[in-house]
């Protein structure tokens, strides 16, 4: 077994890699934005298992860098093995931990469907954190949307980051996964993101006070064009009032206008008042994914 380095020799193979197994993994990073502006260096150390002739069997690629630099921890980008050989992941791992020690934890989602990932990343030492759920909807008729005078829906502009911020943070302050919030910066970048609608960052306003935030971007689902909502958040200081529902009828909505048939979300495991209210309005689930994660220190 051949366990290499990426470098930027073998960058175009491993990218073919992510994307030929992009739907039998977590494909949160395996867009086509996420993949062209991938960099070897030292915040993606990636490790490669190829045969004799040069051929990718296996490849495990973690980001350190922004987002998860804040929380010094790491994402794998991708951790797969065609074969599902328990000896690729140790391989990897092993390759890879020494380069990735200075992190208090890193992680990676397994569908529930693939144990033989779940039990090769459980030998060598990952235990499951959280458990997440993915819901769809199919849209047929324009999805009724009534707001109450002193409610009113803006979409976000290049330049108000600090808003989104100021709801989707404190919102998500104890949902596993997310404690660690967003920074302005990162919101203003999501506007040049491949997946980015024009207008998808729907904004609710109560008396003139931003109170709930929705994201709604391109994806595609069974090969066909979807919107990806996510994320939804009320401010603590205004939950219980029905704006959760509100925003998600708003999110639908949009899709709607847009054109698109289909919508689609992902919801933690323990958001269980969140699940049920997806359900309530005719989401169902059709995937589930565990958190794998690897402690340091422990």
């Amino acid at each position: 077994m051949n366990v290499e380095r990426l470098t930027e020799e073998t960058r175009e193979a491993f990218l073919q890699f992510s994307k030929n197994h992009r739907q039998h993994v977590d494909d949160s990073h395996l867009y086509p934005d996420d993949l062209n502006n991938f960099v070897v260096n030292e915040e993606n150390p990636t490790y490669l298992v190829r045969d004799e002739a040069g051929e990718i069997l296996a490849a495990a690629s973690i980001m350190t860098g922004g987002y998860y630099q804040k929380s010094n921890s790491g994402r794998f980008r991708i951790f797969y093995s065609e074969s599902k050989l328990k000896a690729h992941y140790q391989a990897l791992w092993e390759s890879l931990k020494p380069n990735v020690t200075s992190l208090t934890k890193t992680f990676v989602f397994v569908p529930l469907t693939d144990q033989e990932t779940g039990e090769a990343l459980r030998e060598v030492g990952f235990t499951i954190e959280r458990y997440s759920f993915i819901l769809v909807k199919k849209i047929g008729d324009k999805p009724e949307l009534h707001l109450p005078e002193e409610l009113e829906l803006r979409s976000l502009k290049r330049g108000e980051g600090q808003i989104w911020c100021d709801i989707r943070n404190p919102s998500f302050a104890t949902l596993k996964g997310s404690e660690k919030g967003q920074e302005p910066v990162e919101v203003e970048q999501s506007f040049d993101r491949e997946d980015y609608l024009e207008g998808g960052k729907l904004v609710l306003y109560l008396d003139g006070k931003a109170v709930a935030v929705v994201a709604c971007s391109k994806d595609e689902l069974d090969e066909i064009p979807t919107v990806d909502i996510g994320p939804l958040a009320v401010h603590p200081d205004y939950q219980g009032k029905g704006f959760g529902r509100l925003m998600l009828r708003a999110a639908e909505q949009f899709a709607y206008d847009k054109g698109y048939t289909q919508v689609v979300l992902s919801v933690n495991g323990e958001n269980e008042r969140a699940k049920r209210l997806y359900e309530q309005e005719g989401f169902q689930q059709i995937e589930g994914v565990a958190c794998y994660t690897y402690l340091f220190g422990e």
